[in-house]
């Protein structure tokens, strides 16, 4: 995934399952985010796995709407569902970290972009205008809030849909989207 300007985009988090739980909220949420949004990070729901099952068709049609897909920690699977990337959550531990770094650039290869941290919205603030490595506010929940962030230069806001039905999911990302275009407008 490249972004070629320093605009504010969305991360959209759903969590899911080897069945697809809630993918069929996506279309919504894709065509309320329409262009702001940058990927989609799928993650399995906890205690699941995911799996080919549904993913491979949801992978293809969110790719459909020119938006990045990233599957969470799994690099095989992102590989085998020809996903964009991986998101590798922050390790405290810096040999394992460097191992499944090392491991996620064997199974996808080095011509994809990896270099994105993703912190707390206050840190992401921080980090914004001091380094070149896209940062990524986790855990936004406001609009508000999006606002701000877009406005100090952050470059990806992570917005989590939960188990929110189609509608509320999609009114809550458009918000979001509407935010980050107002926060950007004041840098």
């Amino acid at each position: 995934m490249t972004v070629a300007s320093t605009d504010c985009r969305l991360i959209i988090v759903l969590e899911t399952d080897a069945h697809g739980a809630g993918l069929e909220r996506l279309e919504a949420v894709l065509a309320a985010g329409g262009a702001a949004i940058a990927c989609v990070l799928l993650k399995p729901r906890p205690g699941a796995m995911l799996g080919h099952g549904e993913l491979g068709a949801a992978v293809r049609r969110i790719q459909a709407h020119d938006v990045a897909v990233l599957i969470q920690c799994d690099p095989e699977l992102a590989r085998v569902l020809a996903a964009d990337g991986v998101h590798l959550p922050p390790e405290s531990d810096e040999d394992e970290a460097r191992s499944r770094y090392a491991i996620a650039r064997a199974a996808l290869g080095s011509d994809r972009t990896l270099a994105i941290l993703g912190v707390s919205p206050s840190l992401a603030e921080w980090w914004a205008p001091l380094f070149e490595v896209p940062s990524v506010a986790m855990g936004v929940e406001s609009a508000s809030e999006a606002d701000r962030l877009a406005g100090a230069g952050v470059e990806f806001i992570a917005v989590e849909i939960g188990r929110a039905s189609a509608d509320v999911a999609a009114r809550h990302v458009a918000q979001i989207a509407e935010a980050i275009a107002t926060g950007q407008g004041g840098r």
